[in-house]
């Protein structure tokens, strides 16, 4: 699987209404989550890790579970309608965001700062590689839309630029 194949997988997953996906061949694994952390499934009143779920079907039950990740398209829109006219930097991919390049090191850029096109932004943690998120536009960052440590989704708001 290339990388392009995998952007195509990550935009499926993201239009449709699938929380979790996961494939495995012999050259590679993915797996692809909405949710910020691993939420277990309830199956016949027992709970039942996530991670050892094959083809069980879901009970109806699981309506009962947390409501704030199933509806997290919502936070991007929110994100969206927060922005005035600046350019936003979105993630390209699905994973956790670091705004510093190591945790005792000074963040990349704060609101105010100035950045330059292709400046790196922030580092997006995706199966283990770190992803330099560089500026697509000279200007000033006017919002940091995402946290530290923070799980973002692809095409996901992660600062914006004036």
């Amino acid at each position: 699987m290339d990388i392009n194949e995998m952007k195509e997988l990550i935009a499926a997953v993201d239009q449709s209404s699938i929380q979790e996906f996961e494939a495995n061949d012999q050259d590679y694994a993915i797996r692809i989550s909405k949710l910020t952390e691993p939420k277990p499934i309830i199956t016949g009143g027992m709970l039942t890790n996530p991670n050892d779920i094959t083809d069980q079907p879901v009970a109806s039950s699981v309506s009962s579970l947390d409501q704030t990740y199933v509806n997290q398209p919502e936070v991007n829109q929110a994100a969206e309608s927060a922005v005035s006219n600046g350019t936003l930097i979105k993630s390209p991919i699905v994973g956790v965001v670091y705004l510093q390049p190591a945790p005792d090191k000074d963040v990349f850029k704060e609101v105010g700062d100035s950045v330059r096109e292709g400046e790196t932004l922030c580092i997006v943690e995706a199966m283990k590689l770190m992803n330099e998120i560089p500026s697509t536009v000279a200007g000033k960052v006017a919002k940091v839309l995402v946290e530290n440590g923070q799980v973002v989704e692809y095409d996901q708001p992660l600062f914006e630029i004036i």
